[in-house]
């Protein structure tokens, strides 16, 4: 019922538009012999030669257009040149904290190579079965069974 209240409403708007765009507005809703006024507009058109002159950018104009067009691209760049070296640092931040980590894992819990390969496999294949929901779902049973 809602929907259609609204599909409704809706439907009367835009009647009530396209009378006013068919018609053509006027500025007052009497005639042109009713008005004491010697400029009177019937109807606002787009019809040939009843619109003024196209715009021209020149002086001040033409300045702030350009130095709008050049700050607005020096403020992209420096957005964009911010994006990327802040992801540069937080991928550096990020590989320092990787490389302490395997060299505890090396010094203090004494792993080899053999146990690298094992912890990249095994992360290899949770990575795998995170995409496959049939994995998935095996990995949660079991995980629900151990809990």
């Amino acid at each position: 019922m809602r929907v259609s209240a609204i599909a409704i409403l809706a439907a009367l708007c835009m009647v009530a538009s396209a009378e006013t765009a068919l018609k053509g507005r006027a500025l007052y809703d009497r005639k042109k012999e009713d008005s004491r006024s010697q400029v009177y507009t019937d109807t606002f058109n787009m019809s040939p030669n009843t619109w003024g002159p196209d715009a021209t950018f020149d002086g001040g104009n033409q300045i702030g257009l350009i130095l709008g067009f050049v700050i607005t691209g020096c403020f992209m760049i420096f957005a964009w040149g911010t994006l990327i070296w802040d992801e540069k640092q937080r991928h550096e931040a990020y590989r320092k904290l990787l490389l302490q980590d395997e060299n505890y894992l090396r010094t203090m819990l004494r792993c080899g190579p053999d146990d690298f390969a094992i912890f990249e496999k095994e992360f290899e294949e949770q990575e795998r079965a995170r995409f496959d929901t049939k994995e998935a779902a095996k990995q949660r049973a079991e995980l629900a069974e151990i809990n």
